[in-house]
């Protein structure tokens, strides 16, 4: 289902009051003051009732017994009544209704922002009006939202869907049955196993360790964790209880399971089936549902209370059936809201399952599910001229020339669209790595060089794309390669620059930088330049990796350097371009440009660069004075590229630039459809850029008219490199493509 958002947050005041902001609605936005029906006091007292009932339950539970409807009921329409009134009730309205118009739902988005509100079970919203709840609506589904920026895409994502279990009782916490866990997620999932639509692989032991080698041996799309939680005070913020190798509890807090899956790319969701997952203290925003969308995990869903077994398999089942299914983190939660609620109508536990994410679509995968061939039905012609067989010769004859004219006037129709339709590429290759490719591909050797979110640089046949080596170094690799007779020199976010054999992949030599290695290496007569966290600049012996000399900036640098007549022009963070002699290291000249991603491009005696305040700049190479500076609409952290007197460049506002490189006077301006971190290529009067609307394009660098466009399987932020007529760059779906590109 597709939904329009209505985001609300709830921010503190004075008193009992808070203020409500509608930050954006189909409706409108609007500011007011809301006045919460408890006292701090009450609300504690109303949450350990609401908690009583909702775990009052016939059957095998995980805690206590049998519900109270009309505790639950009332609690959640005095939190409607003061959450959705006055001027947000009308909002909420119209937006619904402008919502059901366009055939969407309409998802509540909850931002809390104070702290005492954060336990809250919201998701107990109760509408007198409709009499039900809110999240049991297809059209109004309730989310808890965590403002932070780069959430990640959906996933392209052949099944089976890879769901890692894991389920932990340690001998000194009330003993879980860990067999009988197991069991009852694997009856859940059973027919999807059965289908290939899902796939569960458990963990065998239960301590971190364990998780951390079973994470490396991914992808895995999903985390099931079944075992015990709650909240330490004096970490304050969540745990989750492993175990020892005595057996006895470990607990690991929020902030340290996260370091256990962070940059696990193909993870998009964690499930948490633990007392307490989903609960925050009082007067702290540290759950550790929170602390791991914090963390970049795209979606989790924790249990704020305990849940029986019965509604525990009718969740399971309805929740990862929507999800392998390509429905959203939301709508797949309602589904399993909605099951759990039909099957055991006496139970509330269908709001004990409660959703984090960041904001964005909450889309976790886009499923490529092979369709089965059409069902076999008459054609048109045969629907028309069925009927006439029976008559005779002559509507025999007269059949025939029916279906002649109309197969003449179809291949008329399909010559006409051939001939006027614009060139395309042609898909020649493309070759599948396990993480996002940001790392733009370089060509040499009739190879082709990339590095690759899951730590590899790899050398692969530029005719073929098979695999000719692969090298694994510590960590992400977004820097681009630079090769040199025969050696590949590239940076990992390991820390470490390296030197490979290109024909090989043999490491030859590793030079720890003292920081994250982003920046992508520069080669000029036997030295190397590159920036690094640390922060500084490094020049390094290409033979032998020592350090020839080292120039410390504010910030870190991301930016790649240029080297140009003896000196290297590159950007940091701290928000400078920096002009520094290429053979002693020493500063020639600084410029305060804002913060810098972009890399310096040089061409007639001046520097172009992009700014993340918005700007192109063009700056004089000897005295380091701004000649000019074009303003986009965000950030600019691609790097521009110069040809025939102009410069071409992307910006976060999602247009590529065309700027006169004299002047700085626009050219043009081509909408790519969304932000352009990708770098411009240039070849045969033709730019090629790559944009986070997922398309490559191809823009004619005259007129700023578009050529052609390839729609890749996900974000394309990688650069693209053009030889011979074939454009490579790589998308954040883990591959590589190869693309014949059409004559200009």
């Amino acid at each position: 289902m597709r939904y329009l958002d209505f985001d609300l947050r709830v921010i503190p005041d004075t008193g009992d009051d808070f203020r409500l902001e509608v930050a954006s609605s189909p409706a409108g936005r609007c500011d007011t003051v809301m006045r919460f029906p408890f006292s701090v006091a009450e609300l504690r007292q109303r949450l350990d009732a609401v908690e009583l009932a909702t775990l009052r339950l016939t059957g095998t539970r995980r805690r206590i017994a049998s519900p109270d409807e009309e505790v639950v009921q009332g609690f959640g329409a005095a939190l409607f009544g003061a959450m959705l009134a006055g001027e947000v009730k009308g909002l909420y309205d119209v937006s619904r209704r402008l919502a059901a118009q366009e055939d969407a739902g309409l998802r509540l988005n909850l931002q809390i922002e104070a702290p005492e509100l954060v336990e809250v079970p919201w998701e107990f919203l109760y509408d007198g009006r409709e009499r039900d709840y809110l999240a049991l609506g297809r059209g109004s589904p309730i989310v808890r939202i965590r403002d932070l920026p780069q959430h990640a895409p959906p996933l392209p994502l052949r099944p089976p869907l890879q769901i890692l279990g894991m389920a932990a009782s340690p001998s000194d916490l009330a003993k879980l049955d860990v067999q009988h866990e197991r069991e009852l997620l694997e009856l859940s999932l059973a027919d999807l196993t059965r289908s290939g639509s899902v796939s569960l692989t458990w963990i065998d032991g239960q301590g971190w360790r364990d998780l951390q080698e079973a994470m490396s041996q991914g992808p895995w799309h999903i985390l099931h964790f079944v075992g015990h939680g709650g909240f330490n005070e004096e970490m304050g913020e969540g745990v989750i209880a492993l175990c020892k190798d005595d057996g006895r509890a470990h607990l690991v807090s929020a902030t340290s399971l996260g370091r256990l899956l962070d940059d696990h790319y193909a993870l998009r969701l964690v499930l948490l089936n633990a007392c307490e997952g989903a609960r925050s203290a009082m007067g702290a925003l540290s759950s550790s549902a929170e602390l791991l969308v914090q963390r970049g995990v795209p979606a989790v869903v924790a249990m704020q209370y305990q849940i029986t077994d019965a509604a525990a398999v009718q969740f399971s089942h309805a929740f990862y059936a929507a999800v392998a299914s390509g429905q959203s983190a939301v709508a797949s939660l309602t589904e399993a809201r909605i099951a759990m609620s039909v099957a055991n109508e006496r139970s509330v536990e269908w709001a004990v399952p409660v959703l984090h994410q960041r904001a964005g679509s909450g889309q976790l995968f886009e499923i490529d599910i092979e369709q089965q061939p059409p069902k076999q039905s008459k054609s048109p012609l045969k629907a028309l001229t069925g009927g006439w067989q029976r008559t005779g010769s002559r509507t025999r004859r007269i059949a025939a020339i029916v279906a002649g004219v109309l197969s003449l006037v179809a291949l008329v129709g399909f010559l006409v669209w051939r001939l006027g339709s614009p060139p395309s590429p042609d898909l020649l290759w493309t070759f599948r790595t396990p993480g996002f490719i940001a790392s733009s591909p370089t060509v040499a050797n009739e190879l082709v060089y990339f590095g690759s979110q899951s730590g590899a640089v790899y050398g692969v046949e530029a005719e073929t794309g098979t695999q000719r080596w692969l090298f694994q170094t510590g960590g992400i690799v977004t820097s681009s390669a630079a090769v040199v007779d025969r050696v590949v020199y590239i940076g990992s976010q390991d820390g470490s620059l390296y030197a490979l054999d290109a024909m090989t992949g043999d490491e030859r030599w590793r030079r720890p930088l003292g920081g994250l290695v982003r920046s992508s290496p520069a080669v000029a007569d036997g030295v190397m330049y590159v920036g690094s966290d640390k922060p500084a600049l490094f020049a390094v012996d290409a033979q032998t990796g020592a350090v020839v000399w080292e120039f410390t900036a504010g910030g870190s640098v991301m930016s790649s350097p240029a080297v140009v007549g003896g000196v290297v022009f590159v950007g940091s963070q701290d928000g400078y371009l920096y002009a520094v002699d290429a053979k002693t290291g020493a500063e020639r000249w600084r410029v305060q440009i804002g913060e810098v991603f972009s890399s310096p491009a040089v061409a007639d005696g001046l520097v172009y660069v992009g700014s993340n305040d918005g700007h192109l700049y063009c700056v004089e190479a000897v005295s380091g004075t701004i000649r000019w500076r074009f303003p986009t609409g965000d950030k600019v952290g691609s790097s521009p590229a110069v040809a025939d007197g102009a410069v071409f460049v992307g910006s976060h506002d999602g247009y590529v630039y065309a700027v006169d490189a004299q002047s700085g006077g626009e050219r043009w301006r081509f909408r790519a459809g969304d932000l352009v971190f990708s770098s411009p290529t240039v070849a045969d009067g033709v730019v090629y850029v790559g944009s986070h609307s997922r398309n490559v394009y191809a823009i004619d660098a005259t007129s700023g008219e578009e050529r052609w466009r390839y729609p890749a399987g996900a974000i394309v932020g990688s650069s693209p490199t053009v030889v011979e007529h074939v454009l490579y760059v790589g998308g954040d779906d883990g591959l590589l493509y190869a693309l014949g590109v059409p004559p200009p």
